[in-house]
């Protein structure tokens, strides 16, 4: 059993699973690529081949359902995350539990010295943004061309339509410059820096009888990618714990919260990467879309992720 308090999270984290990285032993955590994803975690080594080995989630006690997503907890939320490794989990919360179990528990006040009230205001602004570009080749091209720099076909004629029966070079070695041809970066286009805002506000206050926290959240995560919407959460939690007696206490846990993601259609990064220089991205469609379907048909049917992600 591996156990985060508050105290060893002094940096809060974007979501409820970032807390866990590099801090428990045996954890793994592979964040996801689009804003606001279902990151993968993975305890000690994992148990199944045919689907995702996820562990069981808890907070407050409560077993979260499959379609939950522990991201969209608040990191301010969190007083401390117990992870429950091998045997001990499966032992505790039975079969679901063979992937390992973590364990959240949320803030309540208690924490707040008697007779006092907290109140607690955060808020972060920051960018995303591509760790690393891969590197492709603009400069040169491997396609037959006449001494302009014309693309030619198999009889050596100009094409009139530079995408439309363009030919390898005899020597297949891109080294052949693109000459009176406009090229694009389309990658260093269409992916631009993210913006990353998030608010949070936290009241919390103790007394003999009674103690609470509540809190409210607000964060947005703008995708990297022209055209997404990213991520939007607001999130309201209430915990009241009150001791009407010595030998009874109520505990009321509540937790609303509504998100938007804007799902990303295939993969952009990949796509955006098999569309050669001299193809325009950017140019818009023929029936009044923003973008072209098919930019660079009839050399390539790759569809184009600008439009994926209008469309």
């Amino acid at each position: 059993v591996g156990k985060l308090a508050e105290e060893q999270l002094p940096v809060p984290a974007g979501d409820a699973l970032s807390v866990l990285s590099a801090k428990v032993p045996g954890v793994v955590v592979q964040p996801s690529g689009p804003p606001g994803g279902e990151q993968y975690i993975q305890i000690r080594s994992p148990t199944v081949i045919s689907k995702a080995g996820n562990p069981m989630y808890v907070v407050d006690g409560v077993i979260l359902s499959d379609d939950s997503k522990p991201v969209d907890i608040d990191a301010l939320d969190i007083e401390s995350v117990e992870v429950n490794k091998g045997a001990a989990a499966a032992s505790l919360y039975g079969s679901r539990a063979n992937n390992g179990v973590i364990s959240i528990t949320t803030k309540r006040g208690s924490d707040v010295q008697v007779g006092q009230t907290r109140i607690t205001a955060r808020s972060e602004f920051g960018f995303n943004t591509i760790a690393r570009m891969v590197p492709i080749a603009r400069k040169a091209h491997y396609f037959q061309t006449n001494e302009e720099g014309y693309f030619v076909d198999a009889e050596g004629n100009v094409l009139e339509n530079p995408l439309d029966g363009r030919i390898t070079s005899t020597r297949r070695i891109m080294d052949v410059p693109w000459g009176p041809y406009k090229t694009y970066d389309n990658v260093d286009r269409f992916f631009r820096p993210g913006h990353y805002t998030a608010f949070t506000v936290t009241m919390a206050q103790n007394s003999r009888t009674t103690n609470f926290n509540i809190s409210y959240n607000n964060s947005e995560t703008a995708g990297i990618l022209e055209g997404n919407d990213g991520f939007n959460r607001h999130s309201f939690r209430i915990n009241v714990d009150h001791r009407p007696r010595d030998d009874l206490s109520l505990r009321i846990t509540g937790y609303h919260m509504r998100s938007f993601r804007d799902r990303i259609a295939g993969e952009p990064f990949e796509d955006l990467l098999r569309f050669l220089p001299d193809v325009d991205l950017g140019a818009p469609g023929l029936t009044g879309e923003p973008y072209l379907i098919q930019p660079g048909a009839p050399f390539t049917t790759t569809l184009n992720p600008l439009y994926n992600e209008w469309a």
